[in-house]
């Protein structure tokens, strides 16, 4: 695996984790470096990432559990408009082109430009 955190000291370690303490992406990638490392203080911090990520999945499987209920009155639902049609009247003086487009040959109307 790649180690995009080789190179950064235990102290720019600890800072992300602190920066970064809710994003479990970043967590389980400072997880997999501290991992790598054998020193005290990397140690203290992957447990301390292991905790973390462990509340944070105990935080999730809760939520899935028992789903909060919704606050406040439910909003009524909007009745469906059943008054308009599907099928549109075409008016008399005009046409209907090849794409069921209505095109109005009425007077006033602007000349058909051709494409």
């Amino acid at each position: 695996m790649l180690r995009p955190y080789f190179q950064a000291s235990i102290a720019g370690l600890e800072a992300l984790f602190e920066q970064h303490w809710d994003d479990t992406g970043l967590l389980a990638v400072l997880l997999d470096e501290l991992g790598q490392r054998k020193t005290p203080k990397a140690v203290s911090l992957k447990n301390r990432v292991v905790e973390r990520l462990a509340a944070k999945k105990a935080e999730v499987g809760a939520s899935n559990v028992d789903p909060p209920s919704p606050k406040g009155p439910r909003l009524p639902e909007l009745p469906l408009d059943t008054t308009m049609s599907t099928a549109h009247d075409v008016p008399p003086d005009s046409s209907v082109n090849s794409n069921r487009a209505a095109e109005d040959h009425g007077p006033g109307t602007a000349p058909k430009r051709e494409v």
